[in-house]
């Protein structure tokens, strides 16, 4: 008899909840025999938590005694069972299962401590603003929403995987879907977080899983010809033409080319060192994007060019007609009115100095090393895109091609002029 009383009095405290949504409808998951799932698209969370009411107080459990996180509705209502055991036996302790070793490799938590890192290393000039504002905002904005407290431990391969399916499916600017480039983009920077993590000792190389590869179209980009390039710097203010030929000439970046000084010259004017930038945020960097200097030779016309120009107290070698350093939107405003007299398309002004001399190297048949050199790219991947076959290799095919087909054409006209033999 007193073995019955011992079981109905058995506390069935607690309860198995998710505090996520659906990732296709973003709706609520609700419990449908004895599991939680969204009625409408059929799926069912990654992460769950205990509910669980105790002496007064309110505990959430996302972790086991052996910190493994509650990642399915099985494991969850077995730990919920076995707590409630404990309960009644007068065993359960709270803390066990808090788990405050392991808050640190909470993936929100340790995101947030890998930005920080970023941070410092934007400040010392490691990377730029631009490659920090990136980060920031991939983390933020999809990352740690998705993730949330999950242990950074515990994302294996699959986990990644339906990341990537999630991302494919988000609708981004308005109902459309979010690009392979920028996909690409995020999975990049979970992939560096776990790198990083890697090299910093924090995980082991099993706790790093596999990453997709993602097909990114080849984007075409338009380009100038040398004579298209002459044409629109006549349309150039007499003032602003030095900075627009040194732009057009060398395929140096416009943040590059504002950011010249006059200890960047060497020589008799005879070489320039790319040396500086300017970031995004209008900051000057001491290393271009590649985190490396370069050194470009200079001809006689560019030369003449550079004596010219008066010497600012600013140090930079080019100066508006304000005595100011030029600002991006002023190049690009000036760029475009350019265009427009000139009668050309309208082009983006890195797309008609640094693609366009990438794309006229490739088809002088320069390799990618040298190209490479030219532009100052630390990888040759980055490279390939002006590498392509152009629209000039294709010409000798398409001529070939219409010359045997003339001929074949006259061919059969002179066979239907001649007569049949009687």
């Amino acid at each position: 008899m007193g073995k019955r009383e011992t079981y109905r009095d058995l506390v069935m405290i607690g309860h198995v909840r998710t505090d996520r949504k659906c990732p296709k409808c973003k709706g609520k998951f609700q419990k449908v025999k004895d599991r939680l799932v969204c009625k409408k698209c059929l799926t069912e969370p990654a992460r769950f938590f205990i509910d669980l009411p105790y002496k007064g107080e309110r505990f959430k459990i996302w972790w086991d005694e052996n910190g493994q996180a509650l990642d399915s509705y099985e494991r969850a209502d077995r730990l919920l069972n076995h707590i409630r055991w404990e309960i009644d036996h007068f065993r359960f302790k709270p803390e066990k299962y808090r788990q405050a070793q392991s808050e640190p490799f909470y993936f929100e938590v340790y995101a947030k401590s890998w930005l920080k890192e970023q941070e410092i290393r934007h400040k010392s000039n490691e990377i730029a603003y631009s490659t920090l504002y990136q980060r920031r905002m991939i983390v933020r904005k999809y990352l740690v929403p998705y993730f949330g407290r999950t242990d950074i431990r515990h994302i294996g391969t699959r986990s990644i995987k339906d990341f990537n399916l999630h991302l494919a499916e988000l609708k981004v600017k308005g109902n459309k879907t979010m690009s392979p480039k920028y996909r690409e983009g995020v999975i990049g920077v979970i992939r560096q977080i776990f790198f990083d993590g890697l090299r910093s000792g924090d995980l082991n190389r099993v706790h790093v899983p596999f990453f997709p590869q993602i097909d990114v179209p080849d984007a075409y980009f338009d380009f100038l010809t040398e004579d298209e390039q002459d044409e629109n710097l006549k349309k150039i203010p007499m003032y602003d033409r030095p900075i627009f030929h040194f732009i057009l000439w060398y395929g140096v970046r416009p943040s590059e080319a504002r950011a010249l000084m006059r200890d960047c010259i060497l020589g008799n004017f005879d070489e320039v060192v790319i040396r500086r930038t300017f970031s995004r945020n209008n900051r000057l960097r001491d290393n271009p994007k590649e985190n490396k200097w370069r050194v470009i030779p200079l001809e006689k016309e560019t030369k003449a060019i550079l004596k010219r120009l008066p010497i600012s107290i600013t140090g930079f070698v080019f100066i508006n007609k304000w005595g100011r350093r030029y600002s991006q939107s002023y190049l690009n405003d000036t760029w475009n009115k350019a265009c427009k007299d000139a009668g050309y398309r309208y082009i983006p002004l890195k797309n008609a100095s640094r693609h366009s001399l990438g794309t006229k190297l490739a088809q002088e048949g320069l390799g990618e090393n040298i190209i490479a050199t030219v532009l100052g790219h630390s990888d040759t991947k980055t490279t390939k895109k002006y590498t392509r076959y152009t629209a000039d290799s294709l010409k000798p095919f398409f001529k070939r091609r219409n010359v045997k087909k003339a001929s074949v054409r006259r061919l059969s006209v002179t066979n239907k002029l001649k007569k049949p033999d009687s």
